[in-house]
């Protein structure tokens, strides 16, 4: 259940970017809906595998790649059609592919899972926020305070992971002691 709620986010895609092209300037209920549903899906898929102890190895790789997979086809929505500021566009996709590509070293080399940090987790929500300024009617300074507040967040969540790889790359490269 859980990892079909993650696949959901991806399967979003697609209808999202749809949506967004086709608003015209004018946000269509279907566009905010689709993004509610995947930022519920989000939210509800690390809940159903905690609570019924569903946390799967496969679950922990595909949440976090789902996430990064529609927040920056958002982003590029965002950015084509909405005016979404170019340098956040480039925040967004540098640090998600830092992230996957620093992910999928450790997954492939060293057979290790990270699990997505809160930093990462408010940075998602801080961007799900600001995208919806970039949707609905906001005050310019409202929709531009979101901006840089999600900007700030994937700054910090960007060094927060960054901190987290080199723990872990520490920590796979001492020797380890030859037992006694």
């Amino acid at each position: 259940m859980a990892n079909a709620l993650s696949l959901l986010r991806i399967l979003l895609i697609p209808p999202l970017l749809i949506a967004l092209h086709g608003d015209q300037g004018q946000t269509s209920p279907a566009t905010i809906l689709i993004l509610l549903a995947a930022a519920l899906s989000d939210l509800a898929d690390g809940y159903v595998a905690r609570r019924w102890g569903l946390v799967s190895r496969l679950g922990r790789i595909l949440d976090p790649v789902a996430d990064k997979l529609f927040v920056g086809s958002l982003g590029i929505g965002l950015y084509l059609w909405r005016d979404l500021p170019g340098w956040l566009l480039a925040g967004i996709l540098l640090r998600d592919a830092g992230i996957l590509a620093a992910g999928s070293y450790l997954l492939w080399v060293h057979h290790l899972v990270i699990s997505p940090n809160y930093f990462g987790k408010y940075a998602t929500a801080s961007l799900i926020v600001a995208s919806l300024a970039y949707l609905v009617p906001v005050a310019a300074w409202l929709r531009t305070s979101l901006t840089y507040l999600a900007g700030a967040m994937l700054v910090v969540s960007s060094i927060s992971y960054a901190l987290l790889l080199r723990s872990h790359l520490g920590t796979l490269r001492q020797p380890h002691a030859a037992p006694g």
